[in-house]
């Protein structure tokens, strides 16, 4: 099967997805794309200019595994809210103040890899 012939495949499939489901992969979809574009772009020592972000992903670093399938709002190397739903997240960030707050879906880690289809 080609790469085209896979991809429509791929969207078929989505749109046997509830909404949330389709949100959850798309949030999936762009955070790959966000950290491959990152990576690719920028050396590791200048990955992180902002030295709030750095503390954010110093935090990822050292607390992914305790969060494994959520969403996370991160204000520097303070955890402000966590959960399912990402939207939540971030109104419960807003709520308690944090005016610029880092969200992200921590991934579950299954202890594979991903294969292909």
């Amino acid at each position: 099967m080609s790469a085209s012939q896979q991809l429509q495949e791929i969207i078929s499939q989505t749109e046997k997805l509830t909404n949330e489901e389709q949100l959850k992969l798309a949030s999936y979809l762009m955070e790959k794309l966000s950290l491959k574009n990152e990576a690719s772009s920028i050396r590791e020592e200048e990955k992180v200019s902002d030295p709030m972000r750095k503390l954010e992903y110093q935090w990822l670093a050292e607390h992914r595994s305790e969060y494994s399938g959520q969403y996370v709002a991160l204000d520097g190397n303070k955890l402000i809210s966590h959960g399912s739903n990402g939207r939540e997240v971030l109104a419960k960030a807003r709520e308690l103040g944090a005016k610029r707050p880092y969200i992200v879906h921590i991934e579950e880690d299954n202890g594979s890899s991903f294969g292909g289809w």
